[in-house]
């Protein structure tokens, strides 16, 4: 998406407006959360990060990044 390419370029700001917009039309969506969380950790905002990760790990709705989420969860956790 357009926000995770803004993300990977640095541009977090810009990301960040996007990734919310995306979360207002679905809210329940667990790969835009962990794109997002990535994107607020990179914005010193980890707290808020790690609900949005433990968000995306709750979520019934199947999403390939389930894995990795995890593992940055745990690895957050354990800090």
């Amino acid at each position: 998406t357009l926000a995770w390419i803004y993300s990977r370029l640095g541009r977090y700001d810009a990301a960040l407006e996007i990734f919310r917009q995306a979360l207002l039309k679905e809210f329940d969506q667990p790969s835009v959360k962990y794109h997002l969380a990535q994107t607020l950790d990179k914005l010193e905002r980890r707290q808020e990060a790690t609900k949005l990760l433990i968000e995306a790990m709750n979520s019934d709705r199947y999403f390939v990044e389930r894995s990795e989420v995890k593992a940055l969860l745990d690895s957050w956790q354990s800090e």
